[in-house]
């Protein structure tokens, strides 16, 4: 498996397109830039200029699908003839009310609708916190009560809805203070479920250190109990909020302190879930090409056809295209996870996003390089 293949990473983008993601990645590796975006954010709102013009015709289209369902469409089944399926993620930064998350819960249930109706979006995802106040979340309300029971109520509607419509539904992990509820419901609901076949999939961050006794319990579990498991496979995406709150309310950080134990975790997750894949499917959320290699190696040790409908392999959408398109390329079932929604309200997220990519810098270099790369490439081949 060669990741270095540009030829095939970057088939999708024009030179126009390649060179812009070429500077926005170059951006990203900026952390003063990045941290002081929200407040010039919050600036520039103020003073009412025109920043989601600028976003729409800049980062926005590298990075996102549209403004709505309908409008990314188009990238879905663009990215569908290069044999890349899609995830659309309602990404906007909901508030903690009601409306809020009545609202978020109708637009999950369009996405599971859009989702059955094509065949390139296999999943619907959500956020807990989307639909739920954080009190709920953090056991602060008992069962009993009237937020907790529309939470639940939520939960059970969303994932009956995906079994009519016979679509995989995706529920993203939260941070360590809301984990554990999210966990015990996700459970219910797969019990629930995931009795046939794999609906509902929890999602697990392998950079805590308990979560690998976690799997090994949920796995356990599901043998015991009768009901698929579905895992998204991530490493993690609150790793300075999480040490940070652990140094304040001193306890100890539920992350792992080097990333090598995190890789180490994730790895042997991964072939954990592999190695029982008659009652697990997996979706492996990374931008490492060592696990990538790790994964397809495994796929194929284990006799497993590269395309069985059971493990898929995710990258976020504009990024780490050298690994999404060549494992299509092989065959394998590979996954773009695309935000959606209006620009204005995915721009917090936008920058959260490029928060996380600042502090893996080592992959954004890559990146740089292999655009540099391809660019040539096309530059040398035009001379001939």
């Amino acid at each position: 498996m060669n990741f270095e293949l540009t030829d095939i990473a970057y088939s999708f983008y024009s030179n126009k397109k390649l060179k812009k993601k070429r500077i926005f990645l170059k951006i990203m590796r900026i952390n003063a830039f990045i941290r002081s975006g929200k407040f010039l954010l919050k600036l520039f709102f103020a003073l009412n200029l025109p920043v989601e013009w600028i976003f729409k015709k800049t980062i926005f289209p590298l990075f996102c699908g549209g403004e709505n369902l309908k409008l990314s469409l188009k990238l879905v089944n663009d990215l569908g003839k290069k044999n890349i399926l899609s995830v659309l993620d309602f990404s906007v930064e909901g508030l903690s009310n009601e409306k809020s998350f009545n609202d978020t819960f109708i637009e999950v249930k369009n996405s599971i609708i859009n989702a059955s109706n094509n065949q390139y979006i296999p999943f619907a995802v959500f956020k807990p916190t989307a639909i739920a106040k954080h009190d709920v979340l953090t056991g602060k309300l008992p069962v009993e009560s009237v937020d907790y029971q529309n939470f639940r109520h939520r939960l059970i509607e969303l994932s009956k809805y995906a079994a009519e419509h016979d679509v995989k539904l995706m529920i993203d992990a939260e941070d360590f203070a809301f984990q554990s509820v999210v966990d015990k419901e996700v459970e219910l609901l797969m019990h629930r479920f995931n009795k046939e076949k794999t609906i509902v999939y929890t999602t697990i961050q392998m950079y805590r250190w308990d979560r690998t006794t976690y799997l090994h319990y949920l796995i356990d579990k599901a043998k015991s109990e009768m009901f698929f498991v579905g895992i998204k496979l991530v490493r993690g995406a609150y790793l300075e909020k999480e040490n940070n709150l652990a140094q304040k309310g001193n306890y100890k950080s539920p992350i792992y302190s080097t990333k090598e134990e995190t890789d180490e975790a994730y790895n042997n997750a991964l072939l954990k879930i592999v190695n029982n894949i008659n009652i697990c499917e997996l979706f492996a959320g990374t931008h490492n090409e060592e696990s990538c290699m790790l994964l397809s190696n495994n796929i194929l040790k284990t006799g497993l056809r590269k395309n069985d409908k059971r493990v898929y392999f995710a990258q976020l959408y504009g990024m780490s295209d050298n690994i999404s398109m060549v494992l299509a390329n092989q065959g394998y079932n590979v996954v773009k996870y695309i935000p959606y929604g209006p620009v204005k309200e995915v721009i917090p997220y936008l920058l959260r996003r490029a928060e996380e990519n600042s502090s893996i810098s080592k992959q954004s270099k890559k990146e740089i390089y292999l655009i540099n790369k391809e660019l040539k490439r096309r530059k040398n081949d035009n001379k001939q």
